[in-house]
């Protein structure tokens, strides 16, 4: 199959050409899904658009407000390697090394992982439980969505006529931050997560919790959250706690395991990450700090 191959210069050209071609045309950024799509004739397009020479969407930085921003060309490698990253966002730090090998990581975005939307995608769950905001652009002009409403179902987002995820961001943490990310899989790398979990603990006393692989769409587990925020966090709250998540978890059975050992197993790994959150900002390990790293 034949292939158009175009280059643009800034994001107008990018949107004009997604609302010129719509469906018939390929978005590449990593290439890590995409280039194996095409050659293996899952997805078939007649134009790729590569973002690769737009360098505003390459930017990782600090906002005036205090917000981390994460341009739509960062790879995983330089998401992983960013010093408030390292220190301020331990979860996440945690899920981008978790992603395939350092050759995979040094070329997919994680925008893209974002936008692939699988249930078992690796970031979903950290870049939940640290409210990342999805930044759009399109021919209306930009516009912002929450991550748990820009995913609409497996391989799914709500995207609209010529619009394109340009990047992430990921508001200023408040107080001390403890968070950590745990997933199973059969083997530690190079494996998709049979399933996931992403915890926060922070000085205020606020909680969050959040599953991949155990439900069509990762997901926060809002009411065990505000069970959890009400008093300590010890281990007969979590076990409440997440007696409330059973009833939320719906994942699939396939080759890597089936529902009912994802559905135990998620509420294994959402004690065992709020656990490790808990115990990172009690032991003075909290993300903010140096020591986090």
């Amino acid at each position: 199959m034949m292939m158009d191959f175009l280059r643009p210069q800034g994001p107008d050209e990018v949107c004009a050409t997604l609302l010129k071609h719509g469906k018939a045309c390929a978005l590449h950024a990593g290439g890590t899904d995409l280039v194996v799509q095409l050659r293996e004739h899952r997805r078939n397009v007649d134009l790729v658009v590569d973002l690769g020479r737009i360098d505003v969407l390459r930017t990782i930085r600090i906002t005036d407000s205090g917000s981390l921003w994460i341009g739509c060309l960062s790879t995983l490698a330089e998401v992983g390697g960013h010093p408030r990253v390292r220190a301020g966002y331990h979860a996440l730090f945690q899920a981008v090394h978790s992603i395939g090998s350092a050759q995979i990581r040094n070329r997919a975005t994680l925008c893209g992982n974002v936008c692939t939307a699988s249930p078992a995608a690796d970031s979903l769950p950290a870049l939940l439980i640290f409210d990342a905001m999805i930044h759009l652009l399109g021919p209306k002009g930009p516009r912002c969505v929450a991550l748990q409403e820009f995913i609409i179902g497996p391989g799914d987002v709500s995207l609209g006529e010529g619009e394109f995820v340009c990047a992430l961001e990921l508001p200023k943490l408040e107080g001390e931050v403890g968070s950590a990310y745990v997933r199973l899989s059969r083997r530690k790398r190079v494996d998709l997560a049979i399933v996931s979990a992403a915890a926060l603990a922070n000085s205020h006393g606020n909680i969050r919790v959040a599953f991949g692989g155990a439900a069509p769409i990762p997901f926060r587990a809002r009411q065990a959250e505000e069970f959890l925020s009400e008093a300590p966090l010890d281990q007969d709250r979590i076990d409440q706690a997440m007696s409330m998540v059973t009833p939320l978890l719906n994942p699939i059975t396939d080759l890597r395991a089936s529902k009912e050992y994802r559905q135990a197993m998620a509420c294994v790994l959402g004690s065992r990450a709020l656990n490790v959150a808990r115990d990172r900002l009690q032991n003075n390990l909290g993300d903010q700090g140096v020591k986090a790293l």
